[in-house]
């Protein structure tokens, strides 16, 4: 809350876990307010550090003040700030560790034995952890920490192999037919396509572009296309298409097809089909004649 970010923090809507949400010492927010600093004054929430462990540079003007309340250790007295580097353990130096690479002096730990927040990014077990470090979880779009997650809990996703052959867009049917390159169940964002539901022969021979003769110059599927929308050419070849049933067991976009119905798309006489909407979605079913 000091550090004025919105939204969710602790965790983030994605599963992660800032670094802000470890600070809970009334004394340490109050020091580390941007106010405190002469220099970072007209700059809101925290700043030395700031959230994520980072020692922004306006921070020298009351750097100071800072030390003398024991939250830093004070650097103004070269000889002491040379005897605590001998003693500084080895990787201590902020360059040695990749977080902290552009910070000055002594980070994991700082020379008054803190260990700053930005140490934890070159950690190679934290690096294990995180979702996009682990190809089951990736595949998914999860972000955070997965491996274990951020309360110790081992994600399912993280023992996965990614089948990369039976994710291509070439190994699925629908996928196939619609002519869609790479991977497609999921895709590589771990976005699973709705062609990949479209297994059945008959649906897909039907759905192809070159039955109708309005569509018949353009590739792949058409009526419907493998997201579910049904292309405006369709018309041409609509009725015969109806009449085989197709309609009611492959048209997800209810929206498209209720537009088409009542221009009089399907068939030559629109009222010898009925509307009909069960479970959300919509289609035409014959109509006997009276």
């Amino acid at each position: 809350a000091a550090a004025g970010l919105p939204g969710a923090c602790c965790p983030t809507n994605s599963g992660e876990m800032l670094n802000c949400c470890k600070i809970t010492d009334p004394t340490t927010i109050e020091e580390a307010k941007c106010e405190k600093y002469e220099g970072c004054a007209d700059l809101p929430g925290l700043c030395c550090p700031t959230a994520d462990g980072t020692m922004l540079a306006c921070c020298n003007s009351g750097a100071a003040s800072f030390a003398e309340k024991g939250i830093f250790s004070s650097d103004d007295d070269e000889e002491d700030e040379e005897d605590e580097d001998v003693d500084a353990p080895v990787g201590a130096s902020c360059s040695a560790n990749l977080g902290c690479s552009a910070l000055p002096g002594n980070c994991c730990p700082a020379d008054d034995g803190t260990m700053l927040a930005c140490c934890s990014d070159s950690d190679p077990e934290n690096e294990a952890k995180k979702c996009e470090n682990n190809p089951g979880c990736a595949a998914l779009g999860l972000g955070g920490n997965c491996c274990p997650a951020n309360d110790g809990t081992m994600s399912e996703c993280c023992n996965a192999q990614v089948n990369n052959t039976q994710a291509m867009c070439s190994e699925n049917p629908g996928c196939a037919a619609a002519g869609l390159p790479g991977a497609c169940c999921p895709t590589n964002s771990g976005e699973m396509l709705n062609c990949c539901k479209i297994t059945d022969p008959t649906t897909i021979e039907e759905a192809k572009c070159e039955k109708y003769e309005g569509c018949a110059d353009l590739p792949g599927l058409c009526c419907p296309t493998a997201d579910g929308t049904m292309l405006a050419c369709c018309n041409s070849g609509a009725a015969s298409f109806a009449e085989k049933g197709i309609f009611s067991a492959c048209c997800n976009s209810g929206a498209m097809l209720e537009n088409q119905a009542s221009a009089g798309s399907y068939g030559e006489d629109k009222k010898k089909y009925r509307r009909s909407q069960t479970k959300g979605r919509l289609s035409l079913d014959p109509v006997e004649d009276q």
